[in-house]
Order: structure tokens, then sequence, then C-alpha cells
């Protein structure tokens, strides 16, 4: 083999490395990002990668749940009231008024999405907007529920579910 281990020179490395591999390390993570480590994405810039949201999530991911926690939640409340459509003791205009209600949710729903498509200073501005809203959307259906079963539901019980699944029939208190 002719390679003689005593003779082999200390300052060549073992492997080789490419040209793209070295330059890929010296560049760093692109556009004045930083590693978060959380994934495999470099996904907080510099300004902000000592920000935490929930104390140990990075701010930029902290963000990203909330906004996927906003339209969860506009799915399953607009579900939950539309469903009211196919139980024979609530009132077609229950429904109504809380899918009117929902508006708002949409509207911040909407501001998150714009915000999942393209990341720049007016769609950050619009998330705290869109957290207020939600807020707002989640607060006047919960008031609804309690107004209209408590003033404007006929029966003494409430019966939730539907005539093919079965009722389950609970009290007003």
């Amino acid at each position: 083999m002719g390679d003689d281990p005593a003779k082999a020179d200390e300052n060549k490395p073992l492997v080789e490395n490419n040209e793209n591999q070295q330059q890929e390390k010296q560049r760093g993570p692109p556009n004045g990002t930083v590693e978060c480590g959380c994934c495999i994405f470099e996904c907080t810039p510099e300004r902000t990668a000592d920000l935490t949201c929930f104390c140990f999530i990075p701010i930029r991911c902290g963000v990203v749940l909330i906004g996927l926690f906003s339209i969860t939640l506009l799915i399953l409340l607009a579900l939950d009231i539309g469903y009211g459509l196919l139980n024979e003791y609530i009132d077609w205009w229950y429904v109504l008024v809380g899918i009117l209600l929902l508006a708002p949710l949409v509207v911040g729903v909407s501001f998150f999405v714009v915000f999942f498509a393209s990341d720049n200073e007016d769609s950050r501005a619009r998330l705290f907007v869109s957290c207020q809203l939600t807020i707002i959307s989640v607060t006047l259906v919960a008031v609804w529920n309690l107004i209209y079963f408590h003033y404007y539901y006929k029966s003494d019980a409430v019966y939730t579910g539907t005539s093919d699944s079965g009722y389950i029939k609970q009290t007003k208190r």
C-alpha cells in the first residue's frame, strides 16, 4: 500500500471536504436567521432570537401555534353552531346569529393566513388585531349561547343531539 502512518502529514485532513460543504458551513443560516434548535428550519431572526412564547418556545413557533389554534377554533365552533340546524329543538335563527358572531374570528383567521403566506411588517402588525378579534368573537358566541338558552329556548330542558343519533336531556340550570 505504500502509505506509512509514521510519515502522515499532521496538517492534512483525513477526509477531504468538497468546496460546497465548506462554503455552506461558512455562510451559516440564510437571511440573518439563527437556528433555533426546535426544528429543522432556521426560523428565528437575530433580533428575536432571545424572545420566547410560553417561556420555552421560540417566538416564531409560538405565533404559528397561536395561528393554528385560531384556525382550529374557527372550524370547531362553526361545526358546533352549524350542527344546531340538525336539532329540531333549536330555532334556525340561533344558528344564523351564531354564524354571524363568528365573522370577527373569520377575519382574524384570514390575518393569520396572510401572515403564513408572506411574513412582512404589515402581516405581523395584523396579528395583534387577529388575537383581539378571536377573543371578541369567542366571547360574543359564549354570551349568545347563554342568552339564547336562558331566555329564548322554549323547552324546560336542553336537548343536545339529533333525532337520528338520539337526544341527551340536560336541565337549563
